[in-house]
């Protein structure tokens, strides 16, 4: 036997009105949207929030991808930025290439940095590891231990 719509509505504790819903209570299912828009999505206050298309826009420009060759054990410039504060992470373009994540900061261009190693995978031939250096007067640069696993290295800077 089914119940009438209006006695679905009560025992769900959904409210809708002119064909929208206004009051729901979703706690344990997921919800298949049938390829359909979530629309007027307020700002997210909480970390468990669904962001809207102008929250992610507006913190995407943050972010900055570099893509560059490393050739041997020769230092190379991922940036020219002198001073402030970043988390960087590092991998090949190819499998089996060194990668790493990094936190670094400087407060001035003379200033030194300071650095954190977060994580490091060596490459899985002879355990290359990779290395960020930023000395005085200088933009940040990206550097190999070995002469192995020279190419082409994506850098994201946040």
């Amino acid at each position: 036997m089914s119940l009438p719509i209006k006695e679905v509505i009560e025992y769900s504790s959904i409210g809708i009105h002119n064909g929208f819903v206004y009051q729901s209570d979703i706690s344990d299912s997921n919800i298949n949207m049938n390829n359909r828009k979530i629309i007027m999505l307020a700002d997210p206050v909480y970390d468990q929030d669904a962001v809207n298309l102008r929250t992610l826009i507006s913190h995407s420009s943050d972010i900055v991808y570099i893509d560059i060759t490393l050739n041997g054990i020769n230092p190379t410039l991922i940036s020219s930025v002198n001073r402030g504060a970043f988390n960087i992470s590092v991998y090949g373009l190819e499998n089996n290439m060194p990668c790493g994540t990094f936190s670094i900061s400087k407060s001035s261009i003379n200033d030194n940095m300071e650095a954190s190693r977060l994580t490091s995978s060596g490459g899985l031939i002879d355990h290359t590891r990779l290395s960020i250096i930023w000395p005085s007067n200088t933009g940040l640069l990206l550097i190999k231990d070995t002469l192995s696993y020279d190419g082409l290295y994506r850098i994201r800077i946040i």
